[in-house]
C-alpha cells in the first residue's frame, strides 16, 4: 500500500532555546527564536497557542473522498494502534463535518483519544484542529491563521487555547498563561505551546516549546501498565446544559459575582435566549438571566464562558 500523499501528512515543528529535545528533534535558528520571543521585524504577526498532547491525525480530500491520515501519512483505517483507528471512525461519522474541504487540501489536528504523555479531562471533542494545508505547485501551503479561523468552524470543533495575537512574547510567559488558563482540561502540566509567525499574508515559520521534564509515551501500555484514555467512543463530548447563565456558572463552580451586561468572549456556536452565536470568536453581552442551551453535538456547544 502506498501512502496517499505520498509523504508525510505533517512534519516536526522546531524547537525554541530551552524547549526539551527529543532524539530526532532540532531547533529553530537564532533569528527565528528572537523573532519569536523578543523582537518582531516590520509585518510580523505571531500567534501563540497551546500545543496539545496526542496523536496528530488529519482528514485529507483525496480523489474527491475524505482520508483519515495518522501523521506519517498512512490511512487511519488501516493503522496497527487502535487510536488510529478510532480517529478514522469518528471521522467517517463527523464527515460532513469536512464537507468543506477542497481536493488536495487536509485539515489538521490533535487526536487526544489515548493519554500519551499528558491525561486530560476533556470537556470537547476528541479532536482539536490547528492547521489547514493545501497541496500546490508539488509543496504544502499552510493557510495563515485568518483563514484556519474562518474556514473551521464550520466543523464546529474547539481549537488550540489561543495564548497571544500579535506580538513576541517569551516562553515562559507562554507556557504560564497556558498553564493557568489549562484551557482544554489538562491533569498533568500543559505540555508547551507553538508560536506561528506570519509575514505578508502568508505563514513564514513555525516554532515550539516543550516544558522540561515532559516524557513521551508516559502513559502508554508498555511504560505504565495499561492504556489511559482521555476518550472513548461513549464519551459525552460537552457540557450538556439548559438554564440561566447564572444557574451554569453555579454548576462549573464559578460563583463570582456577576454584574449585568458583563462582556465575555465566546468561541463556538451556542444558543442564548434562543438565538444562535456561532462566530468563532465574538463578543456578547451576556446577563445572568440569559436562557443557554448548550448540546453535545453539533450545532451547538460551550466553548468559553469567559471568567465572571
Amino acid at each position: 500500500m502506498n501512502k496517499p500523499l505520498n509523504g508525510k501528512a505533517y512534519g516536526s515543528i522546531p524547537h525554541l532555546p530551552n524547549s526539551r529535545l527529543g532524539p530526532k528533534d532540532y531547533s529553530v535558528t537564532e533569528g527565528q527564536a528572537m523573532i519569536c520571543t523578543k523582537k518582531a521585524r516590520d509585518g510580523d504577526r505571531i500567534i501563540v497557542q497551546e500545543k496539545l498532547d496526542g496523536s496528530c491525525c488529519s482528514v485529507a480530500r483525496i480523489n474527491g473522498s475524505l482520508v483519515p491520515l495518522n501523521r506519517a501519512g498512512w490511512p487511519c483505517i488501516s493503522a496497527p494502534w487502535l487510536h488510529h483507528r478510532m480517529f478514522h471512525n469518528w471521522a467517517m461519522e463527523n464527515c460532513d463535518r469536512f464537507d468543506w474541504l477542497r481536493e488536495g487540501e487536509r485539515v489538521v489536528g490533535e487526536w487526544l483519544a489515548l493519554a500519551h504523555g499528558t491525561r486530560y479531562k476533556l470537556w470537547h471533542e476528541p479532536f482539536v484542529p490547528f492547521d489547514i494545508i493545501r497541496w500546490r505547485k508539488k509543496v504544502d501551503q499552510r493557510a495563515t491563521f485568518d483563514e484556519f479561523r474562518d474556514r473551521i468552524i464550520k466543523t464546529r470543533l474547539i481549537t488550540p487555547f489561543i495564548v497571544s495575537i500579535g506580538v513576541p512574547i517569551s516562553t515562559e510567559f507562554a507556557v504560564k498563561s497556558a498553564q493557568e488558563r489549562n484551557y482544554h482540561g489538562a491533569i498533568d502540566p500543559v505540555e508547551g505551546v507553538v508560536y506561528r509567525v506570519e509575514r505578508l499574508g502568508r505563514v513564514e515559520f513555525l516554532a515550539k516549546f516543550v516544558i522540561a521534564g515532559k516524557i513521551d509515551g508516559k502513559y502508554f501500555a508498555e511504560n505504565y501498565g495499561e492504556e489511559v484514555w482521555n476518550w472513548t467512543p461513549d464519551h459525552k463530548d460537552s457540557i450538556m446544559f439548559q438554564g440561566t447563565i447564572a444557574e451554569l456558572l453555579n454548576r462549573i463552580g464559578k460563583t463570582r459575582n456577576m454584574s449585568e451586561g458583563r462582556r465575555v468572549i465566546v468561541q463556538g456556536a451556542i444558543k442564548v435566549d434562543n438565538k444562535i452565536v456561532d462566530d468563532l470568536t465574538q463578543t456578547f453581552d451576556f446577563k445572568p438571566s440569559n436562557q443557554i442551551q448548550i448540546g453535545n453535538q453539533p450545532p451547538f456547544f460551550l466553548r468559553d464562558l469567559g471568567d465572571f
